[in-house]
């Protein structure tokens, strides 16, 4: 009796596992971006469905929170003021409040500031505000006192028209401590009075 050789099993290459891997993900991809889309459809086919009810109007999406923006300024081919003018003017035309915000690496209310930045409230305190920081440390003390800009520090100011100082300003005694509870409300205070929120 002769002994057949066992048949080799085919083998399962390993690109085929992998494209139908890919085929997979891709079915699930799509399927789960078209049931996303069937509420809504559902809601609108339910709404017509209702012969003789009128819909109630839908309420007008919640006004959006302002963004915010910061631009560092530095000495370059325009002068201070140009480059202030020019922030302003931007920050109008995207609907935001311009500000000046003097600061200094060796200042200490000003590293705290840096420090809690990015905190939910003090993000917040800055909703629809256009700041310009000026390193006072990099601009000369002429340019700074054409503008009126004192070496205080750290200092927000309102920005007029030409981009020079106009109405209040604000600095770091207003609030004591330099941590979020005590910075936020007084910001938020004071961009208010500015027209940051209106």
């Amino acid at each position: 009796m002769d002994r057949a050789e066992p048949r080799p099993r085919p083998s399962f290459a390993p690109w085929a596992l992998g494209a139908l891997v890919l085929l997979v993900l891709l079915s699930a991809g799509v399927l789960g971006a078209c049931q996303d889309s069937e509420p809504e459809s559902q809601a609108e086919s339910q709404v017509e469905a209702q012969p003789g009810s009128e819909a109630a109007p839908e309420a007008p999406p919640a006004p959006r929170r302002a963004q915010s923006r910061r631009v560092d300024l530095a000495p370059g081919a325009s002068g201070l003021r140009a480059q202030l003018a020019a922030h302003v003017r931007e920050a109008r035309a995207d609907g935001l409040v311009p500000v000046a915000y003097t600061h200094a690496e060796w200042c200490p209310p000003c590293q705290a500031f840096a420090r809690h930045a990015e905190d939910p409230s003090m993000r917040e305190a800055f909703a629809g505000v256009a700041v310009a920081a000026i390193d006072i440390d990099r601009w000369g003390r002429a340019e700074l006192g054409a503008l009126e800009i004192g070496a205080e520090v750290p200092t927000w100011y309102a920005l007029g028209e030409d981009g020079g100082p106009a109405g209040p300003s604000i600095t770091s005694s207003a609030w004591g401590e330099d941590v979020p509870p005590n910075m936020a409300p007084v910001l938020v205070g004071f961009f208010d009075e500015l027209g940051a929120r209106r």
